[in-house]
């Protein structure tokens, strides 16, 4: 009898001893570890947090987007301001593929020692009256490389008076929180490529500096 009674207990401890090894694996089955935890989704063109996912236009800020112009005119250095009234950027992939501003020149200001005949001078010299807007347009952006300045290489042309000039240059892209800012080495041309005769040979290169805001639509 108590041999048949040490049996029947041995047959319940495997059998409880089963059932709990099929528990144990029914429950790590059912268990999320980290590694095999839903990944984040991937970033869609609809995020604005980087520049490099921005599928976006920009409107341009006036208030904060200006050309500066530095040159000598009438044998004398100047330096003045012109502001950017309108203009369109759009950014995708980390460049810009639009970038066209216009420039009022009827807003064309010396920055200091402010003398109002030689501001008429100077927009007598650019013909304001017959020219209003000058633009500059932008027709290829790639990412700069190895370059702790500058971000990107913007080439493209500016029309002033009428005439295309050409540029290449060095700039630096900025975007933060809807905000972007665009800023450049000088754009250089010769007086005489927008029929401008300057006093002296040595005095011909004029320099537009340009300083864009824009703020995503």
């Amino acid at each position: 009898m108590k041999l048949k009674s040490a049996y029947i207990f041995i047959v319940l401890l495997l059998g409880i001893t089963i059932i709990s090894c099929k528990n144990d694996h029914a429950g790590s089955a059912g268990t999320s570890s980290p590694a095999s935890a839903p990944k984040t989704a991937t970033t869609s063109s609809g995020d604005i947090s980087k520049f490099e996912n921005l599928d976006h236009d920009f409107n341009i800020i006036p208030e904060g987007s200006k050309v500066f112009v530095k040159g000598f005119f009438n044998n004398s250095l100047s330096e003045n301001v012109v502001t950017i009234n309108k203009g369109m950027i759009h950014a995708k992939g980390g460049v810009l593929t639009v970038a066209e501003f216009n420039l009022d020149m009827k807003t064309l200001d010396m920055i200091a020692n402010k003398d109002q005949n030689a501001i008429n001078n100077l927009k007598s010299l650019f013909e304001v009256s017959k020219f209003p807007d000058a633009k500059i347009k932008v027709d290829e952006c790639i990412k700069a490389v190895n370059d702790q300045q500058a971000t990107h290489i913007l080439s493209g042309h500016i029309e002033l008076k009428g005439k295309s000039v050409p540029f290449k240059i060095r700039s630096r892209i900025d975007y933060s929180a809807k905000n972007l800012t665009v800023t450049a080495e000088p754009i250089i041309i010769k007086a005489s490529e927008i029929g401008i005769k300057p006093a002296d040979p040595s005095q011909e290169n004029l320099y537009f500096n340009i300083t864009i805001n824009g703020l995503i639509l």
